[in-house]
């Protein structure tokens, strides 16, 4: 990572943070509470200072729509921070359903007919959409993943 680039991994666990704590502190979340999120080797003695690294991460957060801010106090530049239903939808992608009810039937259609349309025996592709279907009645979407990802990987090495 290039000094100033942005760790990926902390935008990560400032998502799943706030999404942790969205029940119980709505708008009391503030900068200082994020401190600990800091990798050991990047974290300053000066609380300070890491508070205005956070408030870079809030910020970039706040411009992809994620998070609203409050403003910093001027004693030690902590602020409120607050997700927005972008961010809702970020740590929790089911809310995305909200909008469109039938995302997750059309891609499961989607899904289906590519795998009808691959050259494999039927016996193994009729085993393949039996446990892809039942996998989404389960609603066991990491199951799924699996499925797909082990069809994916069979198509692409030609298998």
């Amino acid at each position: 990572m290039a000094p100033g680039d942005r760790d990926f991994r902390l935008l990560l666990a400032i998502m799943r943070y706030l999404g942790e704590k969205r029940d119980n502190y709505p708008d009391l979340v503030d900068t200082s509470d994020l401190i600990e999120l800091i990798p050991a080797g990047r974290r300053s003695t000066a609380p300070r200072k890491d508070v205005l690294i956070l408030d870079g991460y809030l910020m970039f957060l706040e411009q992809k729509g994620y998070v609203d801010l409050g403003i910093p106090r001027l004693d030690d530049r902590n602020r409120w921070i607050r997700l927005t239903a972008a961010g809702e939808i970020f740590v929790q992608p089911e809310l995305a359903q909200i909008d469109d009810p039938l995302i997750l039937s059309q891609m499961v259609d989607a899904i289906e007919k590519q795998i009808l349309t691959y050259p494999m025996d039927a016996e193994a592709r009729d085993g393949f959409l039996f446990k892809f279907r039942d996998a989404m009645v389960r609603k066991a979407p990491e199951i799924a993943a699996k499925l797909l990802v082990e069809y994916l990987s069979k198509r692409l090495s030609g298998g």
